[in-house]
Parts: C-alpha cells; structure tokens; sequence
C-alpha cells in the first residue's frame, strides 16, 4: 500500500538494517529522513542522545508519521 504523503524519520539510517528499511519505506511511497549521528549521503547528522540536537532537527523536518529508532550507542568494557 503506498504511503504518498506520509514522513518517516528511521534513526540509526545511514547503514544496515536502518539503510534497508529507510529503502523500503521509500518504495512503500514515505517520504524518509534518515539520521545517524555520522551522517552522510542524504542523511541528517543527529546525535538522538543530544536532547538539543534532536529539537532543532524537528524543527527542520516538521510532522512525523512514523517514527523508526534503530540508534544505539555502543558501550565497550569489560564485564565482571
């Protein structure tokens, strides 16, 4: 069923599994704003865990429809 008209925002887009589905979701007919906090191609540069940060890209994109987060961010240390 395409979605003309309809703005999701997938976190965590710029690669892997965020990359597929903002692909899908554009042939689904979306309109898709990738973040990812390096960036790149067609994604915005968000650090969803910058509170600031994340207010003024809504600003910029607007109404969101569907919201997709995949960011996560990655912790290495020892356990134990």
């Amino acid at each position: 069923m395409k979605q003309r008209g309809k703005r999701a925002v997938v976190t965590g887009g710029a690669r892997g599994i965020g990359a597929a589905i903002v692909t899908r979701l554009r042939f689904d007919g979306y309109d898709t704003v990738p973040l990812d906090v390096l960036g790149g191609e067609g994604v915005l540069e968000c650090d969803v865990t910058d509170g600031e940060a994340v207010h003024r890209v809504a600003q910029q994109i607007g109404p969101v429809d569907v919201l997709v987060n995949l960011a996560l961010r990655r912790v290495r240390r020892r356990l134990g």
